[in-house]
């Protein structure tokens, strides 16, 4: 029952809807609630009960479709808005307490949901292990250097809508901004200078093939470059099948949690923003303050990590649509083709219609 209230709690206010709804989450009635989620318990359970869904057989559509047109049908009914006026009783009900009322059964159907998915057997679909090898590393590199462009360029972007804010809150954001800049200003390194410089070449080959006239694609490190291989190899070993089938939409919040809990990633990145601070003759660390310093060297890191881990679920769900669904992709194919050639043959059919005519 607390994990419901926990669940639907907003931790992040920003609306009155939302700081009033926390405010009755914590008055609430508890005997009352508890009444109310038996009742929404018995309701949706039958509902359930009404497909006679088999676990030795697949759940259609149909099924599905019956089973939220009725969930659906109940929540906007005179039956749950009593229920609702039973839980908050003697209460002048709003609609920050029918918001309520609907999260607290949604939290419910998806419980029982849940535990209706669990009687299904689990079909056992894999996918290719996936490693970074050699072949990979000049691409691993280039993808590097191109989170560190894309986040220096949003941070230039907030460096400029924030420069001629005269607010405390704006100013301390351009700070910010210029800080962050300047961390990752350090994190690129000239082209010659890493050519001459590194100690695996062959890594280069993606970036020099990339660079255009203007050889605007950003070098980084060997340093810098070790880290983004050490995090693609811990992506590659979450983002498995296993998991997969544990976890379905969070996913992405699972597998971000586990590697920002990973102390030795993170040290690993500090020590070659340190690396490149020392390196930069253009940066004064004296004058900067330290807690700031590792506050923004903290937030790109974050940033780094999300925007890498979007790629890379991003291309897992290609991996398992490849896997699992290549033969329906070829067969729906050729339907198009079949169809694109019939109304070809149609279309020719009418033209000569028209001709004799």
């Amino acid at each position: 029952m607390e994990t419901i209230l926990n669940n639907i709690e907003c931790r992040t206010v920003k609306t009155p809807m939302q700081y009033n709804s926390n405010k009755i989450l914590k008055e609430i009635d508890q005997h009352k609630y508890i009444q109310f989620c038996k009742n929404e318990y018995c309701k949706l359970s039958s509902f359930i009960e009404d497909l006679k869904i088999n676990p030795a057989d697949p759940v259609s559509a149909k099924n599905l479709s019956e089973f939220y047109s009725k969930v659906h049908n109940y929540q906007i009914s005179a039956e749950f808005r009593m229920n609702c006026l039973m839980l908050f009783e003697n209460t002048s009900i709003g609609e920050d307490h029918l918001h309520i009322c609907f999260n607290i059964s949604n939290e419910i159907r998806k419980y029982l949901l849940k535990k209706k998915a669990e009687l299904f057997t689990v079909i056992q679909r894999t996918i290719s292990r996936r490693a970074v090898s050699n072949a990979s590393h000049a691409r691993v590199r280039y993808v590097g250097g191109y989170y560190i462009a894309k986040i220096r360029h949003k941070y230039i972007q907030k460096k400029r809508s924030h420069m001629y804010k005269t607010d405390a809150s704006g100013q301390a954001l351009f700070e910010e901004s210029v800080l962050a800049v300047s961390i990752l200003d350090g994190l690129k390194l000239d082209e010659h200078h890493v050519i001459s410089t590194t100690n695996e070449p062959e890594s280069l080959l993606d970036v020099s093939r990339r660079q255009k006239g203007n050889r605007s694609l950003i070098n980084i490190s060997d340093e810098l470059f070790h880290f983004f291989k050490k995090l693609t190899e811990i992506c590659l070993s979450l983002l498995i099948d296993e998991n997969f089938n544990k976890y379905g939409g969070n996913l992405f919040e699972h597998i971000r949690t586990e590697i920002m809990e990973k102390s030795d990633l993170y040290n690993q990145f500090c020590e070659v923003v340190d690396i490149s601070i020392n390196r930069n003759e253009e940066f004064d660390s004296e004058t900067v303050n330290k807690e700031l310093r590792n506050k923004q060297i903290s937030n790109v890191y974050k940033k780094i990590i999300k925007l890498f881990l979007m790629v890379m679920v991003n291309q897992f769900r290609k991996d398992i649509l490849e896997s699992f669904n290549i033969q329906k992709k070829m067969a729906h194919r050729k339907q198009i083709r079949v169809s694109q050639t019939d109304k070809t043959k149609s279309d020719k059919g009418k033209e000569s219609k028209k001709k004799v005519l």
